[in-house]
């Protein structure tokens, strides 16, 4: 693998990273905790990580929010990809729904430290993946 894309994949993997954190910071702050923002970081920790594996095998990212069409792209490289599927039914939502102040219901603790473990179990799929 070149440099070149070493480099690029890190950035990905490093920003992924960064939101995840982000999400685990936000629901440990016992004076300010939102928990549509901690699984909003969550959502786009998983999408980041899931692009990075793109490039790991050469495809183009597409501006998407849709964890299941990114986890599309990698079936043909990757058949267990398809173990994410249910993890990314349940972090869909949190990409754009959450995000505007229209009817929703309130996310809880609950579904925060949920989105939180399944955005740690993509890292931890694709990190055992990609090997730099």
């Amino acid at each position: 693998m070149d440099l070149i894309k070493i480099n690029k994949i890190q950035k990905w993997l490093d920003f992924a990273r960064e939101d995840l954190e982000i999400a685990e910071n936000i629901l440990n702050d016992l004076e300010f905790t939102v928990f549509r923002a901690v699984c909003f970081n969550s959502q786009q920790s998983s999408e980041k990580y899931l692009k990075a594996y793109q490039l790991h095998f050469d495809l183009e990212i597409v501006k998407t929010h849709d964890l299941n069409y990114l986890i599309s792209t990698l079936k043909e490289f990757d058949k267990e990809i398809v173990q994410l599927e249910i993890f990314a039914k349940q972090l869909i939502n949190y990409a754009v729904k959450y995000r505007y102040p229209d009817d929703f219901e309130d996310l809880t603790k609950q579904n925060a430290e949920e989105s939180i473990q399944i955005a740690k179990q993509i890292q931890q799929f694709i990190l055992n993946k990609i090997f730099l």
